[in-house]
């Protein structure tokens, strides 16, 4: 849960704000339209449970929960492929600096994590 928002706000946000520095808007505009679909169906998902007892449950037990559950679900199944495909098409326009740097690469890391653990999750488990 930590690495999905990490990934979301921190990461992503700041590749959004590179590229528009770099003079970059389409790409930028791109990224943000990412994270605008992303949040709009995270919504309203969130819309039909309720997230707050979900989230007290989730740390009850330990691991995410109800409405937790579905929506770091969303987040390593839609946006993740999305964030990296776009981070790495841009990443040779977007490096400036070493912390770009550093950071566009934790991001493409961290989105094919969140990738991989879904599709280990709901490929690899189901042959089992």
């Amino acid at each position: 849960a930590f690495m999905a928002g990490l990934d979301t706000v921190v990461l992503d946000g700041n590749t959004i704000i590179n590229q528009f520095l770099t003079y970059n808007p389409r790409f930028g505009m791109a990224m943000v339209a990412i994270g605008s679909f992303s949040l709009s169906r995270e919504l309203l998902a969130a819309r039909d449970t309720s997230l707050r007892s979900d989230l007290s449950e989730s740390r009850r037990r330990g691991i995410p929960w109800g409405g937790i559950f579905e929506l770091l679900e969303t987040e390593r199944g839609i946006e993740a492929p999305l964030s990296f495909a776009s981070t790495a098409y841009i990443f040779p326009f977007s490096v400036t600096s070493y912390w770009t740097l550093a950071s566009s690469l934790f991001s493409m890391l961290s989105s094919l994590w969140g990738f991989a653990s879904f599709v280990v999750t709901h490929a690899d488990c189901r042959v089992e």
